[in-house]
């Protein structure tokens, strides 16, 4: 069963990897693998890495910013598959003449970089400092207006 939650990390890029398929390129997607037959359905190649990402989502709600205890949790947690995760990806990557990456990833710049390919980060989400969203990872149930969305990335970036 697909992760309501987590589809919208993997969503735009099905849009970004349709688009680059109509322009005549060859695409494929790497994520986890209970996204692989929705991916595919969409007509774009599909590898697995490994880890559970409903694992991370379920700490980043017990967790709402990303600070010291959530990385000491985090890597308690996570250390069993990180390993399989870095080699799953390398090994995803090795046929790869561009890398496009989500900006939670953590190794696609590395890859790149070793297997000297061309590297984008493709943002879904504000990153940068505005008024107009709240930072993706500080996100309140209500609405709280411009100087709160602003003041989000201020505080995400301190942390």
């Amino acid at each position: 069963m697909m992760s309501w939650d987590l589809m919208g990390d993997v969503q735009p890029y099905i849009a970004l990897g349709k688009a680059l398929l109509k322009e005549g390129h060859q695409v494929k997607i790497v994520s986890h693998e209970e996204f692989g037959d929705w991916v595919r359905k969409h007509g774009i190649e599909f590898d697995i890495i490994a880890g559970d990402p409903s694992e991370l989502m379920a700490l980043m709600v017990t967790n709402p910013t990303i600070n010291y205890s959530f990385v000491k949790e985090a890597k308690s947690k996570f250390r069993s598959w990180i390993d399989d995760l870095l080699i799953t990806s390398w090994k995803a990557c090795q046929d790869t003449d561009v890398l496009i990456e989500s900006p939670s990833s953590i190794c696609g710049i590395h890859i790149a970089e070793k297997l000297q390919i061309p590297y984008f980060r493709a943002f879904t989400m504000p990153w940068s400092r505005t008024r107009a969203y709240p930072h993706a990872f500080m996100v309140p149930d209500q609405k709280l207006g411009g100087a709160y969305n602003y003041m989000t990335f201020v505080a995400f970036e301190a942390d």
